[in-house]
């Protein structure tokens, strides 16, 4: 997994947020405490926020209501769908089955496009989410075949530009990839599952 990067200040309000909670919660264990009748050393706001942030990270971010404040879309899971390439000379290729696997977290992400004959990881990952209505994933991958047959997709880099679209209960990524091998296509995917 590695960060990826956003175009707004969403992780901002977030911090703020967590970090208000923090206070509150520091605040409030004195009054607890006294409640129960127990001599405890109230933690720091930032001990409290040390342990926050990393179940917001993983878990609490994900939440529906947590969720929609955060404002990071979630896009985990497996898609599925064809890439269809071109090469130099322009002409279309059929379509051939792929498969990308997305993990994310709120501050982290895995891409992993699966193919026939080779399988990419992203080495650098953006989300363009500052219009809700047009999610943009894009990420710079590094390609290695994996067919073990004498080399017919050779080692290469390129990048992918992949619109997320959510409609009633599809969710689906399109868009291009440029690759350094001097080939280019569309790629066509649907949310199969939730990772």
């Amino acid at each position: 997994m590695i960060y990826y990067s956003i175009d707004s200040r969403a992780r901002d309000k977030v911090y703020f947020g967590l970090v208000l909670v923090s206070v509150a919660l520091a605040s409030a264990v004195p009054y607890l405490t006294n409640l129960v009748s127990m001599k405890l050393t109230a933690p720091s706001a930032m001990i409290i926020f040390y342990w926050l942030f990393p179940v917001f990270e993983r878990h609490l971010w994900r939440w529906p209501c947590i969720h929609w404040f955060a404002g990071i879309p979630l896009i985990e899971g497996i898609w599925t769908g064809t890439l269809v390439r071109h090469d130099d000379s322009n002409t279309t290729a059929q379509p051939r089955a792929v498969s990308l696997s997305v993990t994310q977290n709120w501050r982290t992400m895995s891409v992993i496009l699966h193919g026939t004959h080779s399988k990419s990881h992203a080495q650098v990952i953006a989300l363009s989410i500052t219009n809700k209505n047009d999610i943009v994933l894009r990420y710079i991958y590094l390609a290695k075949d994996n067919s073990g047959v004498n080399p017919t997709n050779l080692y290469g880099e390129g990048t992918a530009e992949l619109t997320f679209k959510r409609e009633s209960t599809t969710e689906t990524l399109s868009g291009v990839y440029y690759s350094s091998k001097l080939r280019k296509g569309f790629l066509s995917l649907t949310k199969a599952t939730a990772s």
